[in-house]
């Protein structure tokens, strides 16, 4: 059952003509696959030999260049933390293997989504709704897109990379929005509530703020946090099937 902000079922405005959502742990859940102590910054230091405090320094430093650039990729990182450190440049191969290893585990998830999501864009897009997806990435996160079976089902695609701007920025949420040829009111806007997303969303005046729970709630994010995004968000929903009926403009809940 879907929840408002305090827990109660919601009854939000009829009419939505498009849905907005976020990728990464909302559609495509890279958890699923990672093993949990697997951390792309201690997985570079280890395999370039680098020292962990500064590949952590350098990854947080250099994280929001790499949203909005897809000049700043992980190999231009690495490059540069081995010419600091003294230590030689890396052989193609050596670039290849890092780069299957340290991007897969997005790969796997954009490859593989699970069932329940797959079946909510379905009934979405059978409706008749306009499906856009706007989602803070780098350029290795979404090598594989074009070979997702998420891709057919959206009308526009905005990725923060290639945008020049990331989500809370208002021009990010327009420029998904200038795709799908809607309004801010007229659409409904999903995510995991990460870089401050939901509350960018109400401020740009979504006609209605989902905060998809069901991926970041074991661990991923805090209670705190999540408490936090249920908090700013209109309705909070565990399983994506459950905010179908929000959007088609039902009660939460209703088949």
């Amino acid at each position: 059952m879907a929840e408002d902000a305090c827990g109660r079922p919601g009854a939000p405005p009829i009419g939505f003509g498009g849905v907005v959502f976020d990728l990464f742990h909302t559609l495509a859940d890279p958890e699923r696959f990672r093993p949990p102590d697997f951390h792309r910054a201690l997985f570079t230091a280890a395999f370039f030999g680098l020292d962990p405090t500064a590949v952590r320094r350098a990854w947080e430093a250099g994280a929001e260049d790499r949203t909005t650039d897809r000049a700043f990729t992980l190999e231009r990182m690495v490059r540069e933390l081995l010419r600091e450190a003294g230590n030689p440049q890396p052989t193609s191969l050596e670039l290849e293997r890092y780069d299957r290893e340290v991007g897969r585990y997005q790969d796997e998830a954009l490859l593989q989504p699970d069932e329940p999501t797959v079946r909510a864009l379905a009934g979405l897009r059978s409706s008749g709704r306009r499906l856009g997806l706007l989602s803070n990435v780098e350029e290795r996160d979404t090598r594989v897109w074009e070979r997702s079976p998420l891709r057919p089902f959206f009308d526009a695609v905005s990725f923060s990379v290639d945008l020049g701007a990331a989500k809370p920025a208002p021009e990010a949420y327009f420029a998904v929005l200038t795709g799908l040829g809607l309004a801010p009111r007229e659409c409904v806007y999903v995510g995991d509530g990460g870089s401050d997303e939901l509350v960018g969303a109400r401020r740009v005046g979504f006609g209605l703020v989902i905060f998809m729970r069901g991926h970041v709630r074991h661990g991923f994010r805090s209670p705190e946090a999540c408490q936090l995004f249920q908090d700013t968000a209109d309705v909070t929903v565990d399983d994506l099937g459950e905010m179908v009926p929000l959007a088609l403009g039902g009660k939460p809940g209703a088949p």
